[in-house]
């Protein structure tokens, strides 16, 4: 859905983003992001920068944003595919691989696919709010996001963010992921999200949310484990009793006893 079919170019190579002054503000974000093939371009040599982008193509380049088409998660896709495969399918049987690659790093919860992979919402286009809500997800803050409150909200329009996105949209804000995106007549900014998101936008989202991803896979069998350690063949990864490690893509806390220690 993505695209038609996937094209080896960078933003150069676009002709609708080299010639369109209006989009010119997205280009080195459309580039970033091409160029480490996250998102891709259509078989016209076109990028579509003005396209709005659907609720499952938000969650396809998450998942690609996490490493499921690296090589290197080779193993973690396919664990995730054997843990959460039949429930994915349930909602969307084309993207099932990426939808299970999301439940099981922990990214989604099944009452997630409802809201953006089922047949009624995937190809429903996303909202800011939406993206808000997601973007907290995908850097795995959804706890820390959704507790997030501020004592005077910073959009002049708060009012027409839905509640339970209200403490997503200061929380992205505040890291400086998502901003406004036009101010009122006082100068006060507008969040506006009731708003699609475009590709172009979804480029610079993702070229943000990439410099502040740190994604790793260790593989190998864990010689030894304490609460502010794992140890695998050789490798001493540092954790704390805050840290949320997932067994067969269950979560758990790495001090709880299914850890081992």
């Amino acid at each position: 859905m993505l695209s038609a079919t996937a094209l080896p170019v960078s933003a150069a190579g676009f002709s609708d983003v080299d010639s369109d002054a209006t989009v010119s503000w997205a280009k080195a974000s459309i580039d970033k992001m091409t160029d480490a093939g996250y998102i891709k371009g259509y078989e016209d040599g076109t990028f579509r920068p003005k396209k709005s982008i659907s609720k499952i193509e938000c969650l396809i380049l998450m998942s690609r944003m996490l490493g499921y088409e690296d090589k290197k998660f080779a193993d973690v896709a396919s664990a995730a595919k054997d843990a959460y495969k039949t429930t994915a399918a349930k909602y969307n049987s084309t993207y099932s691989g990426e939808l299970s690659y999301l439940l099981y790093t922990g990214v989604l919860k099944e009452d997630d696919l409802v809201d953006y992979a089922s047949s009624a919402n995937a190809n429903v286009q996303l909202l800011r709010y939406q993206a808000a809500m997601l973007m907290a997800k995908l850097l795995g803050s959804d706890s820390e996001a959704k507790a997030y409150s501020v004592s005077t909200p910073s959009y002049a329009d708060d009012a027409s963010i839905p509640s339970a996105a209200k403490n997503y949209v200061e929380y992205v804000s505040a890291n400086s992921i998502m901003n406004g995106m036009d101010k009122t007549a006082d100068g006060k900014a507008q969040f506006s999200p009731m708003t699609t998101l475009t590709r172009a936008q979804m480029a610079t989202l993702l070229a943000r949310m990439m410099d502040k991803l740190n994604t790793s896979y260790t593989g190998g069998t864990v010689e030894s484990a304490s609460s502010s350690s794992i140890t695998v063949d050789g490798t001493k990864i540092g954790i704390s009793n805050d840290t949320v490690v997932f067994i067969d893509g269950k979560s758990a806390k790495a001090s709880s006893p299914e850890c081992g220690f």
